[in-house]
């Protein structure tokens, strides 16, 4: 049983799917184009960015929530 719900919860993340990147704001897409495959970390963000670490790991939080970004022991990086 604990399988089968295993396997439905697997389903359910996999059919998700990311928003359409066009519905991103401004400041979102800004920091994907500064990130890449190599992870950043967030000091290094905030001062290529210029904004404030808070302001910036809000919208890493939104990123990674959305599947754009992951967070890594090295930083955030673009999923793959």
């Amino acid at each position: 049983m604990l399988q089968e719900l295993g396997s439905l919860a697997q389903f359910q993340l996999m059919a998700q799917k990311q928003p359409a990147a066009d519905t991103l704001s401004p400041a979102k897409k800004h920091i994907l184009n500064h990130l890449g495959a190599e992870p950043m970390v967030a000091d290094l963000l905030c001062t290529t960015l210029g904004v404030e670490v808070s302001v910036l790991l809000a919208q890493l939080v939104e990123l990674e929530i959305d599947r754009y970004i992951v967070s890594e022991a090295g930083g955030y990086s673009l999923v793959g």
